[in-house]
């Protein structure tokens, strides 16, 4: 049978043992402290994303499809002139 001892008068290198025998692991939960962004904050990922999406050709891609679908509908005649503009093959 061991003898009780104090944990205050316990050795710096039993007190050691003693603490790690006492913890257990996080498991599933991990102990990083997680924060939610900063709208308000510049994200300089975003603004990359912003400038490479050509919002702005969003508009004519739009009305592109809406001329070759007019024009794919539309009598034979027009398509040949819709293929002579070349708005097909964009």
């Amino acid at each position: 049978m061991k003898k009780f001892i104090p944990y205050k008068k316990l050795s710096k290198r039993k007190q050691r043992e003693a603490d790690g025998a006492r913890r257990q692991g996080w498991g599933q939960i991990s102990p990083v402290t997680r924060t939610t962004p900063d709208p308000k904050a510049y994200d300089r990922a975003k603004a990359r994303r912003w400038r490479n999406d050509n919002s702005e050709s969003g508009l004519f891609d739009w009305v592109l499809a809406m001329t070759i679908t007019f024009c794919k509908s539309a009598l034979s005649g027009r398509l040949a002139v819709c293929k002579q503009t070349n708005l097909l093959e964009l």
